[in-house]
């Protein structure tokens, strides 16, 4: 299970899945990257994130240097979705994105 050593408890299954819509071959091991730059991102506390949030961007970019721009950018929307969708059940709020190709889900 991805939730283990999280600080949020982010679910990573949750994320793992977001990404493999997008991508399908992420790794386990790439999966639990983007769970530590989600978690990193929920402590943030910024409940609405642009889809090419720089910090998220930098991040990934960090942990995935042979990425390319592309995967950089899909990686980079999904966690900024993702971490929206977790910090609005955190807080009882609705997600921002309610309308991303996900539903807000």
């Amino acid at each position: 299970m991805l939730r283990e050593g999280t600080r949020f408890n982010l679910n990573g299954q949750k994320l793992l899945n977001e990404m493999r819509t997008h991508n399908p071959n992420i790794t386990d091991d790439e999966a639990a990257k983007l769970v530590r730059i989600g978690d990193a991102n929920i402590a943030r506390n910024q409940p609405d994130l642009s889809a090419d949030d720089p910090a998220i961007m930098g991040q990934i970019r960090v942990e995935f240097p042979n990425a390319t721009d592309e995967q950089v950018a899909t990686m980079t929307r999904c966690t900024a979705e993702y971490v929206e969708r977790e910090i609005a059940m955190l807080t009882g709020t609705d997600p921002p994105d309610q309308g991303d190709d996900h539903g807000g889900n």
